[in-house]
């Protein structure tokens, strides 16, 4: 899944957006992208989407990179003054993308447009990046999360979320694609329960049966989610944007959140599947294994097991691998021949979901609970290495102190740093 999820984002990552939001006790939320961007004129853009459909080279550069190619010997391309910017040639506050809301605001490292579910952001400069353009799988997650307001969701009846709901939503590991596309896969499996991979015929009745147990979950009890895991890699990240070989209805603006949708070519799924069955006989793993059985962040001689997933599973609770430099030894593995992130010890956990902090404003002052999942530590010999990440592995959340008592009566030691006086 690794690389899948580098592909995404490859993507955000050259994109300039800085989303920031805020809140207050008063219930008002605020978000807004306030990055130096250079003012372009209406012309200027025009001209940009216009080269987009008629030269390859600017099509190429934004589709595949995320990129906006200026010709910068046209003079028409040149960053336009404003009376009110902070630095001239950028946009100023004013035309900047941004909300106030009541309800709720939201972002999952996408751009501005789907800030508010039913109230897209739309109409500013493309340098802040795209409207009306596929989401991510995840942002997709979280725009469902936060925008179901039904009695049975998961603010619950009210529809407002309580400190507790909040955590559960984000700590829940749904699994988009496979709510989008698990029961049409399992039927498909069971209406042809054999597939010829490469002249051997796999049978794929056992995953047949896991896939119509499986919750749609990344938690650690999932049984299935490494088989749908295993499935849903064997597609480009790309596919899982638009409609192709994996997703049966295209994308449509008008419905960001619920399209694409559907399972397009089921004889490809199919031989993706038998694929998936191979893959993890190759690892010794059962078809109905889960989170808890096979991925990991091993900390020094730890291993502790980590529920959550990754891009092309569709998750508000993103984790993958990740090499990086840390005087933290890593834990070495061979990777199983045909899978993209699965290894002889498992999935290895050492990237994304990191600091969660979850807050809510009440009478006596805020409540804040939160997680650090990698550690306080990078020492391997510190009783902090691996303590708030077996935590996260548990869901057990710490409190955030506040108060000045509060804090006094946690200190477990006291460091006083002095110096030479000056004379």
């Amino acid at each position: 899944d690794m690389d899948d999820f580098k592909d995404a984002h490859r993507k955000w990552n050259a994109m300039p957006w800085v989303n920031t939001m805020a809140t207050s006790r008063d219930g008002r939320a605020v978000y807004i992208d306030g990055s130096n961007v250079g003012r372009l004129s209406d012309e200027a853009i025009a001209l940009w989407r216009a080269r987009t459909e008629t030269d390859p080279l600017t099509r190429a550069f934004h589709q595949k990179m995320g990129l906006i190619l200026l010709d910068g010997s046209d003079s028409r391309f040149e960053w336009q003054a404003h009376p009110e910017a902070r630095t001239p040639g950028v946009v100023p506050y004013a035309e900047q993308p941004k909300m106030e809301r009541a309800d709720y605001i939201f972002n999952a490292n996408d751009s501005y447009w789907l800030t508010h579910v039913a109230n897209p952001l739309e109409g500013y400069s493309p340098l802040y990046g795209p409207e009306r353009s596929p989401r991510t799988l995840r942002t997709r997650m979280n725009a469902k999360l936060v925008s179901d307001t039904a009695p049975d969701g998961p603010a619950g009846a009210d529809g407002k979320f309580s400190l507790r709901e909040m955590q559960q939503a984000l700590l829940g590991n749904r699994s988009l694609t496979a709510e989008l596309l698990r029961d049409e896969l399992a039927a498909a499996c069971v209406e042809k329960p054999t597939v010829e991979i490469d002249g051997e015929a796999i049978d794929l009745a056992v995953a047949c049966d896991v896939l119509q147990g499986y919750n749609g979950r990344l938690m650690l009890d999932s049984k299935g989610a490494v088989l749908f895991r295993e499935w849903i890699t064997r597609y480009d990240y790309q596919q899982t944007l638009k409609d192709g070989p994996l997703f049966a209805t295209a994308f449509d603006p008008k419905d960001p959140v619920n399209t694409p949708r559907g399972l397009a070519d089921k004889d490809l799924a199919l031989k993706n599947l038998g694929l998936a069955v191979q893959t993890l006989k190759k690892a010794g793993l059962a078809l109905d294994s889960t989170m808890g059985d096979s991925q990991f962040a091993y900390r020094g001689a730890e291993k502790i097991a980590i529920h959550g997933g990754g891009g092309a599973e569709g998750i508000a609770n993103v984790i993958a691998l990740n090499r990086y430099d840390s005087q933290a030894e890593q834990a070495q593995a061979e990777k199983i021949n045909g899978s993209k992130g699965l290894t002889d010890k498992g999935y290895l956990v050492t990237y994304g979901t990191s600091f969660l902090l979850s807050l809510s404003y009440t009478d006596n002052g805020p409540l804040a609970e939160a997680f650090l999942t990698y550690g306080e530590s990078g020492d391997p010999t510190s009783p902090h290495y691996t303590d708030q990440t077996k935590l996260f592995s548990r869901q057990q959340w710490r409190p955030i102190l506040f108060r000045a008592a509060d804090i006094d009566r946690d200190v477990t030691s006291v460091i006083t740093l002095t110096g030479p006086k000056e004379r």
